[in-house]
């Protein structure tokens, strides 16, 4: 490798980018920094191809199937949708204020009404959680809380985007808010180039809150180096990107980049991508409410996340009527998706004018994801409803005029509120910490030395594991999040491997299927292990 691509190398790593063959630096984020909405791309399409452009994500995603299965659609629960606000008239979406908008704040024009001026916002929401017989929303029946950071045009501050963030911090329980969506960033990044809003997103998700975050759609006019905008690029939130729903031919977007064929599952051009995307989702061609009461067809990773945060509010709900908070949080919900997503790679079968990275990701399935958390946390009550911890009477004004004669009284933030994260037990002492990373570290050296033995020989060992990291997890152990995350993956696969190992069968094609499934789950129990020793040393 010559010093020159080495350096190349370093420079991405520092932030930044590649653009017309000249290295440009990222702009330092602050709170006063622009950021933007993550779409709506400008398409120009194949006039034969117009009529099939309407065809609906839910095919991959499965959301239909899933409520259908399990019965799970969002009620009780609310999702915040940090953008443009909100059409709280729309009939998707309730059909005015309280409905199914049930409060929020106009962090642009400082008041309290959250009026969507632009419509990505109105969209966005219609993703996640919009009720309509034709374009329905992924949590149909989930309550909507509508945070205005953008104005009219698309455009606004972080700083914005922090005191919303604030805002949920603080009416989070109030309103059973689960899940945020934000389409909106800036930049393209391999690393973290602020702090700016990195304490309001470890408050959120101690407190269970998953945050969905579009990876940006600028990855041609980033002359294809890899990277993902910011906030997305934080690695405490969940970044996604978006696929293709269906092949419509030929598109050519605003920005020069050209997807010249397309069909399911192929990463769209414009995706910013790198190695640390959480995540993908149709995010092409998408259906949902806009402004003046209609529908309409965008595309863009702005798209694709809040099919991702609609569907954590419905796993967080089927997690909690199940009994088992403890799994109803972003890193556990995170890993049902990966797990369970369709596997994807960029450059397998992508037909476009940027250059692919070769990376392998997930595409989002919401039905195997919700049988696999069936198989984790089998229902035994009926589905539940909760309600909120207390809610608002509201009385809409029905007028003419573009501003509602009444508005919504939702206060502003205080300037510090105080996170309220849901109290579990923690690890107090650094012996505590110490003596829980030793028990993992001898039981994954047990298990590393017992892989290539026969399944019953790895039972027993994998059975510990599996104990001593639900305790670990429960204990709420302060580790780093990569740490985390591999134990929970590692916890994961060990029960999977567990449950192989104990089929028994006498039909010889499903016993060569069972061995074959071990086979691959140890060599990723390998990888794994791999990984979690060196973050452990």
């Amino acid at each position: 490798m010559n010093r020159g691509f080495l350096r190349y190398l370093s420079l991405i790593a520092l932030g930044y980018s590649i653009n017309g063959g000249a290295l440009q630096a990222q702009p330092a984020i602050t709170r006063d920094s622009e950021v933007r909405v993550t779409g709506v791309m400008t398409p120009t399409y194949d006039p034969e191809q117009l009529g099939i452009q309407l065809v609906q994500s839910d095919a991959l995603v499965q959301a239909a199937a899933a409520r259908a299965k399990y019965g799970y659609s969002g009620s009780g629960y609310a999702v915040a949708i940090i953008d443009t606000g909100v059409d709280y008239t729309h009939s998707a979406l309730g059909g005015g204020w309280g409905n199914r908008v049930i409060a929020g704040y106009d962090f642009v024009n400082n008041d309290g009404d959250p009026m969507d001026d632009n419509g990505h916002g109105t969209h966005a929401a219609g993703i996640a959680a919009g009720n309509n017989a034709t374009y329905k929303g992924i949590a149909p029946d989930a309550n909507i809380i509508a945070l205005k950071v953008l104005n009219s045009a698309g455009s606004g501050t972080y700083g914005a985007v922090e005191d919303a963030l604030q805002w949920v911090i603080a009416n989070r329980e109030t309103y059973n808010i689960v899940s945020i969506n934000m389409s909106l960033g800036s930049g393209n990044y391999s690393t973290l180039p602020s702090n700016t809003l990195e304490d309001e997103f470890t408050a959120l998700v101690d407190a269970g809150v998953i945050i969905c975050v579009s990876s940006g759609n600028s990855f041609y006019s980033y002359s294809s180096a890899p990277g993902i905008a910011y906030p997305a690029v934080s690695n405490k939130v969940i970044s996604v990107g978006a696929v293709w729903d269906a092949n419509v031919g030929g598109v050519t977007w605003g920005d020069g980049a050209k997807d010249f064929t397309t069909n399911v599952q192929r990463v769209t051009s414009f995706t910013q991508r790198n190695a640390n995307l959480s995540i993908a989702a149709p995010g092409a061609m998408v259906t949902a409410a806009y402004l003046g009461g209609g529908f309409s067809t965008l595309a863009g990773t702005s798209m694709a996340a809040p099919m991702v945060a609609g569907s954590a509010v419905l796993m967080h709900q089927a997690l909690n009527d199940r009994g088992r908070p403890d799994l109803a949080n972003q890193a556990r919900i995170l890993q049902f998706f990966i797990d369970n997503g369709t596997a994807i790679n960029d450059g397998d079968d992508e037909d476009d004018n940027v250059t692919n990275t070769g990376f392998s990701f997930k595409s989002l399935d919401l039905e195997a994801a919700m049988d696999d958390l069936n198989a984790t946390a089998p229902a035994v009550n009926p589905t539940s409803t909760p309600t909120p911890t207390s809610t608002p009477t509201f009385t809409p004004t029905f007028t003419s005029t573009p501003t509602p004669t009444t508005v919504p009284t939702t206060p502003p933030p205080a300037a510090t509120p105080t996170p309220t994260p849901t109290p579990q037990q923690t690890v107090n002492t650094p012996q505590e910490v110490s003596e829980l990373l030793e028990d993992i570290r001898d039981a994954i050296d047990q298990l590393r030395g017992r892989l290539n033995g026969s399944e019953s020989a790895v039972i027993a060992i994998l059975q510990a594991l599996h104990a001593i990291l639900s305790h670990s997890l429960d204990l709420g152990l302060s580790a780093p999040p990569q740490l985390t995350v591999r134990l929970i993956r590692i916890e994961r696969t060990s029960d999977k491997l567990v449950r192989l190992g104990q089929i028994e069968t006498k039909n010889k094609a499903r016993k060569k299927k069972i061995q074959l499934q071990i086979k691959q789950r140890k060599s990723t129990l390998k990888r794994l292990i791999k990984g979690t020793q060196n973050s452990i040393n």
